[in-house]
């Protein structure tokens, strides 16, 4: 798993109580692949889609500190699972 150092210390990400993008209580714990959020499984689901969808190198885009969600064709709403058809696309 990649650590994400620019931010938290290993303690902070697990005393993280709730989701910094949604802010739905933390079950888990994942660091965003674009930022240097902390966030839940829904939303890390969502940014899995997104990873799914972009055509260049996934390296290009780690803590780019932007999210390119226009590579979606639908609206997203953070911390919403997407549905079971998309969720298959993104494996954890």
């Amino acid at each position: 798993m990649y650590y994400n150092r620019l931010k938290y210390t290993m303690e902070e990400l697990i005393s993280e109580k709730s989701c910094t993008r949604c802010e739905k209580e933390l079950t888990i714990s994942n660091y965003s692949w674009f930022t240097d959020e902390v966030i839940c499984h829904a939303c890390m689901k969502i940014e899995g889609k997104i990873l799914s969808q972009i055509d260049q190198d996934k390296e290009d885009v780690r803590n780019s500190g932007e999210i390119p969600t226009e590579v979606l064709e639908e609206d997203i709403t953070w911390g919403e699972y997407p549905s079971k058809e998309e969720t298959a696309e993104c494996s954890d």
